[in-house]
């Protein structure tokens, strides 16, 4: 059975439309049971909270080797793929999309 999220972040209480990113069930070093939050919905943690942020800037990254929660309630997760060092969100970054 699939779980709608819940409304804000497990950790910093902060909705998913404040903070940027995808919502983060599991990844490196943290996995969140599928448990529900006080109002029946899944717990999940922000990109911020979870740790899946730029290295260089602390900007919203692509979550690699995450699973996220969609807001229909589906997981997915973002396989570690060879994308070289432009992971980085922010523009201005070294690490960040580069203009073609």
């Amino acid at each position: 059975m699939q779980e709608l999220p819940a409304a804000t972040c497990a950790q910093c209480g902060l909705r998913l439309e404040d903070v940027g990113g995808v919502r983060i069930v599991a990844a490196e070093g943290l996995k969140l049971r599928a448990v529900r939050g006080m109002e029946g919905r899944r717990r999940w943690f922000c990109q911020r909270c979870a740790h899946v942020v730029c290295d260089v800037c602390g900007s919203i990254r692509i979550p690699l080797g995450a699973d996220i929660l969609h807001d229909d309630g589906t997981t997915g997760h973002a396989a570690i793929l060879p994308l070289g060092n432009r992971y980085c969100s922010n523009p201005a970054c070294v690490h960040g999309p580069k203009p073609n």
